[in-house]
């Protein structure tokens, strides 16, 4: 295969747009299939859970799905300009640090029943994840700041 093959490389072009769409299209299938498992789930439980269980739960699915949509971005976006740009798996990090978050704090209303240990490693957690957020958004911060002056 010669490095400059218009046809060779044609097909590539092909092959790779065909892997985008596919895994495009897995995406978006599951992040359906998470909004309706989540609507299932918010009916099915709302009568016999705490409302404090039902909210976690579904913010937690939300966010998640809000993940899978950055990623759809970025494969429209890297299918259209055959670039990958780094802002949407900036995102993706950024949501899922404070997913994690939301999800420790809600379940650190019972830390006064556990030991030190676990409250300490809690608040280790939840540390790293807050320097985490801020980097990120420092770094999303960044590249749009780079891009602007382009």
């Amino acid at each position: 295969m010669n490095d400059n093959d218009p046809k060779s490389i044609s097909y590539l072009e092909r092959a790779e747009s065909l892997i985008y769409f596919g895994a495009g299209a897995l995406i978006t299938v599951t992040a359906f299939i998470m909004l309706g498992r989540s609507l299932f789930e918010l009916i099915v439980n709302l009568p016999d859970h705490p409302m404090r269980y039902i909210v976690l739960q579904l913010l937690d699915d939300l966010l998640l799905v809000l993940m899978l949509v950055e990623l759809i971005h970025t494969i429209i976006v890297s299918m259209k300009t055959h670039v990958i740009k780094i802002v949407p798996f900036l995102a993706v990090g950024l949501i899922a640090a404070i997913r994690r978050i939301l999800i420790i704090t809600v379940e650190a209303s019972h830390l006064s029943e556990l030991s030190d240990v676990v409250f300490q490693r809690t608040m280790i957690e939840i540390s790293v994840l807050s320097v985490g957020v801020l980097i990120f958004v420092f770094s999303i911060f960044l590249v749009r700041k780079s891009v602007r002056s382009n």
